[in-house]
This record gives structure tokens, C-alpha cells and sequence, in this order.
């Protein structure tokens, strides 16, 4: 009786010890995860400061939504952002991406078009692709319009925050692209800058793990 009951309490604290060992692997592995992303939020937010100074054959401006005829106030940071570019001699071209949103209407690039030709831009210098609605398909189309147009040098346009997980796709792609962040953004104000950088952290490290569903 003594040892089985010796034994009994052996096997008690050899479960002890197995759960407490699996506990701290849990905690270390929670621990790695949580600086992981703390690192990965830090390198988003230092990127959105990365604005080229180099000149390029044509401004890709990734597609935001389109609201009727009118670009989003979001999309329209980044055209205006490209007009600037165009004006100052820094491209040649501008690519506008983007295609019909979930509520149907014009593609954000026919709208995005429209809106360059108004603000000075010559149509023959403004290309578009209207078949994407997800970053990944507006860098994988953007390439394909480069190619047809011997666009070789491109700055990529977007929100600042938007700009590391951009740059990281279009390089995917194969894209000669470098970052030209929106000298103001719409996604201010606290709550919906958190939100946004903590989406980009999240959607890029699925990226870089190769999940499929951060192609977004």
C-alpha cells in the first residue's frame, strides 16, 4: 500500500510537472509573439517616414474607394499626391489601381482618371487596371500595365501606414517600386490610426508567413 501509494503520488507530480512546463512554453512563446509584433508596429511606423527623393517613369496609386464619381477622401490624398509628382517633374506617368467596389459604380481607376485629367494631366499619360480590389491585386495588375507601357521605375502612393506592407508586395511582385507616402492621411484621430497600424502589423506578418488571407 505504501507504494503504490508512493507511486500514485509520483505520477500526481511528474503531471504537475509536465503542465507547468507546457505553461511556460506558452507564456515564453506569448512573450515572443507580443515583442514580435511590438517590433513589427515599430518598423511599420518608422517606414511611414520613408519618402523617396528618387525621380521614376510613373506614380503607382494604390486604389482606395470610390464614392460615385468622386474619389473617397481617402483616395484622393494619394491622386493629389500624384498630380504634385507630375507637376514637379518627379514622373512621367501616373498608374491609378482599383476596380469596381462591393456597391457596384464606376472602377476607383476610371474615377481616379478622371480625376488627374481634371487637375492637368494628359489622358495619354495616365494608365489603368480596373480588376482589382485588394492591395495584392492592385501591385500584381500595376505590373502587368508597367510591362505593356515600358514603365520601369515606379513610386508606390499610399497612407503612410499602408507604405511597409506595400513596398514588401510590390517587391514581391517584382516591381522596381519605391515608397512615396500621402504627405497627409485621412486615418487620424486616435481610435482609427490604432486600428489601421494594428491591421498593417497584422496583414503583413501573415504576408511574410505566406498565409493567403493577408493578401488583402
Amino acid at each position: 500500500m505504501i507504494v503504490l501509494g508512493v507511486m500514485k503520488g509520483m505520477r500526481k507530480g511528474i503531471k504537475r510537472m509536465k503542465r507547468w512546463r507546457w505553461f511556460r512554453i506558452l507564456c515564453t512563446l506569448t512573450l515572443l509573439a507580443s515583442v514580435g509584433f511590438g517590433v513589427l508596429l515599430g518598423d511599420i511606423y518608422l517606414f511611414a517616414k520613408n519618402r523617396s527623393a528618387s525621380n521614376a517613369d510613373a506614380a503607382i496609386v494604390l486604389g482606395a474607394a470610390a464614392w460615385g464619381p468622386k474619389p473617397s477622401p481617402v483616395f484622393r490624398e494619394r491622386l493629389n499626391e500624384a498630380v504634385k509628382l507630375y507637376q514637379d517633374g518627379r514622373i512621367k506617368s501616373v498608374v491609378v489601381t482599383g476596380g469596381v467596389g462591393r456597391l457596384g459604380g464606376p472602377s476607383e481607376s476610371s474615377v481616379g482618371k478622371d480625376y488627374l485629367k481634371d487637375r492637368g494631366i494628359p489622358a495619354k499619360k495616365i494608365f489603368t487596371e480596373e480588376g482589382s480590389r485588394t492591395t495584392w491585386e492592385n501591385l500584381v495588375n500595376a505590373k502587368k500595365v508597367c510591362k505593356q507601357h515600358d514603365i520601369n521605375s515606379t513610386l508606390i502612393v499610399s497612407d503612410p501606414l499602408h507604405m511597409r506592407r506595400a513596398i514588401a508586395m510590390a517587391h514581391g511582385v517584382g516591381l522596381d517600386a519605391k515608397s512615396y507616402p500621402t504627405s497627409t492621411s485621412l486615418y487620424t484621430g486616435g481610435k482609427k490610426t490604432v486600428q489601421f497600424w494594428l491591421r498593417e502589423a497584422w496583414y503583413l506578418a501573415g504576408y511574410w508567413l505566406s498565409f493567403r488571407w493577408t493578401r488583402a
